[in-house]
């Protein structure tokens, strides 16, 4: 299968909103994710209580301009959509409130903390290159389909993970993760790769 990637650059007098919902009607992704998925997960990058006009989570006018399509063009159930990460302990809370994400609830969907998630343990992934075996969010497993939406920035481990190192979310512990992190990244996309079929990057 031929992956295809868009690059669209934000102009002055457009909301974040109207962008993703350009791009999404551009590829168009309701000819990828229909109304037969059984449950679609939407996982942004939630790793810090900062306000995400820092750059370092993922915009929540950016998720809804995804959730926004997916059930007004894909027309996907609400009730089929989880928008969840497993981000640092003891802020999620805070985080919530303070970028507003609770707002999402308004379209029927769940906002969910993937650390509060029933965990399904020692899933060993085959041929491994680092990771031998990990323990994953039931939500994430039961998932039919992953939209990946990581923010854009750096990291000091690796060159580049693209949406890939924000699966993380879905894991716990997380630590078991911070040797060899481009190798057990492979890995762990190797067993959520088939659930994987957008990934957003968010440079908002």
């Amino acid at each position: 299968m031929k992956t295809e990637v868009y690059v669209i650059k934000r102009k002055s007098n457009e909301t974040t909103q109207n962008v993703v919902l350009g791009v999404l009607k551009l590829i168009p992704l309701r000819d990828i994710i229909t109304s037969s998925e059984k449950k679609i997960l939407i996982n942004p990058n939630w790793v810090t209580s900062d306000h995400f006009s820092t750059g370092n989570v993922t915009s929540t006018d950016t998720l809804e301009g995804i959730v926004d399509y997916l059930i007004y063009e894909s027309k996907i159930n609400p009730e089929k959509i989880i928008v969840a990460d497993g981000g640092s302990f003891g802020t999620s809370e805070r985080f919530f409130k303070l970028n507003e994400v609770y707002r999402l609830e308004d379209y029927g969907i769940k906002i969910m903390n993937l650390n509060n998630d029933e965990i399904v343990n020692e899933i060993e992934i085959p041929n491994p290159l680092s990771l031998k075996r990990v323990n994953i969010a039931k939500t994430a497993l039961d998932a039919s389909c992953i939209i990946s939406v990581p923010s854009l920035k750096t990291h000091n481990m690796a060159i580049t993970t693209l949406s890939m190192k924000n699966m993380m979310g879905t894991i716990y512990p997380k630590s078991i993760m911070h040797s060899n992190l481009h190798k057990k990244i492979a890995d762990l996309v190797f067993v959520l790769r088939s659930k994987m079929k957008l990934a957003q990057m968010d440079g908002n």
